[in-house]
């Protein structure tokens, strides 16, 4: 085949051939593309679903800590009344040696901390 032997009809058919490759070209990585979106996609809720997780556990562990140290409290709270009951009921029986235990059972509870 010669440059000559080349015709319009012959120049058409190459050109639609070209384009039938970039058309197939252009389907295959478009569909490419569409699966990696939707791929992606499918992932995004767990993504989603983990990152609350994780904020619900952060929450929770705040919680603990506050709930722990609440019954810190309440249990130094309980140990002072023990004390201050003990107090009143050693007076209520006016026995000095009970009144003086009390007495430094209060003062250890009212001080504790403060040295």
């Amino acid at each position: 085949m010669q440059i000559t032997d080349i015709t319009w009809p012959t120049v058409i058919s190459v050109i639609a051939v070209i384009i039938c490759l970039f058309t197939v070209f252009n389907t295959f990585s478009s569909t490419r593309k569409n699966y990696r979106e939707i791929q992606h996609e499918k992932s995004a809720p767990i993504d989603k679903i983990n990152q609350m997780l994780a904020t619900d556990k952060l929450r929770l562990d705040n919680h603990e800590a506050m709930i722990h140290s609440l019954e810190k409290d309440a249990q130094d709270t309980r140990k002072g009344l023990t004390a201050i009951g003990q107090g009143v009921q050693a007076l209520l029986q006016k026995d000095e040696g009970k009144v003086k235990s009390a007495n430094d059972a209060m003062n250890d509870w009212l001080w504790q901390g403060k040295d």
